[in-house]
């Protein structure tokens, strides 16, 4: 959890604005497909193919849920153009679509997005007031710790 922390001490998350926690989630759901597609890029076993077309469709899933929620409590804002400063923050330190990596490094590096995010997701859900995105949040955590277990098991069973 080095990013986060590190992170945290710049912008606590009790100082994030509704429009920066989404922004920020939505940065992390399109970041987490990139990162499925270029496992499967260099992925050469059908069945990791499977599960990370799995993923990416999830990840795509929960952009569509925070781009709606945005949308519900911003219509007139657009959720790209929000806080930069914030995602580029972040994206320094979680940047992982260098090349040279392995298949089974990725995965590696997948189980630790899934897993850092789960923790910044469920941290920011306890102390958010809209109900709609704590729900959201929470089913956020949910799901990247079913991310984090898929990959554990495709990395356990490559090694």
């Amino acid at each position: 959890m080095k990013w986060i922390k590190k992170e945290l001490l710049k912008k606590d998350t009790c100082e994030l604005k509704l429009e920066e926690i989404l922004s920020f989630a939505l940065t992390q759901e399109i970041k987490a497909q990139k990162l499925y597609e270029k496992i499967n890029e260099n992925n050469i076993k059908k069945s990791l193919e499977s599960v990370l077309d799995r993923l990416i469709e999830e990840e795509k899933f929960h952009e569509s849920k925070i781009r709606s929620i945005f949308n519900d409590f911003f219509p007139d804002k657009d959720i790209e153009a929000f806080d930069m400063e914030l995602k580029e923050d972040f994206s320094n330190n979680t940047e992982i679509m260098s090349e040279g990596y392995t298949v089974n490094e990725l995965l590696e590096r997948g189980i630790e997005k899934e897993k850092n995010s789960s923790e910044l997701y469920q941290t920011i859900a306890e102390r958010v007031d809209e109900e709609a995105v704590s729900n959201l949040l929470s089913y956020l955590v949910y799901m990247e710790n079913e991310h984090r277990s898929l990959l554990q098991i495709e990395l356990s069973d490559r090694i």
